[in-house]
């Protein structure tokens, strides 16, 4: 198996692991979302169009939500609830930018998904990129200078640095 610099874990190992953290994490701020939209919902119920307005209200401040939970649990600790689960976190490639920094330029992307109908197919490329790059890193970890690595002392056990 071939061995990255600093430990880094191979994307075949990763990539499946990063989407499952995605949809994890996703999937909770959708349910919150859901959660919330009723009670939105009543607030707009007597404005004419107010369906519209809340469900658009309510998906803004989901995706809000989400970019700022990825935004503070990446620079804090490496990793959000998903990538706890799946045993990956994010660490930085360059010592000298600090984590918010860091944190920050790889959210940047997720603003994206704020694009009315468009977001998913917008941010496509964006998380597609770490298909194709040799590390499996995405247009998010480019930015922010962040790989994603393995943790998991079994799943990742034949990578030099892996904790």
């Amino acid at each position: 198996m071939r061995v990255l610099p600093g430990g880094v874990t191979p994307k075949s190992k990763l990539i499946g692991r990063r989407l499952v953290a995605r949809l994890f994490d996703v999937g909770l701020f959708g349910t919150l979302g859901l959660l919330t939209l009723p009670i939105v919902n009543r607030a707009w119920t007597e404005v004419p169009g107010g369906d519209d307005v809340a469900l658009l209200l309510a998906t803004s401040v989901t995706v809000f939500a989400y970019i700022l939970y990825e935004f503070v649990t990446t620079a804090l600790t490496g990793r959000t609830l998903g990538k706890m689960l799946t045993r990956i976190e994010v660490r930085r490639l360059e010592p000298t930018h600090s984590r918010w920094r860091s944190s920050g330029l790889r959210v940047i992307p997720l603003f994206l998904f704020m694009v009315p109908g468009a977001g998913w197919v917008a941010s496509l490329p964006v998380y597609g990129y770490a298909l194709a790059e040799e590390h499996g890193r995405g247009m998010h970890d480019l930015l922010g200078s962040t790989q994603v690595v393995g943790t998991d002392p079994v799943l990742d056990a034949d990578i030099v640095g892996a904790e």
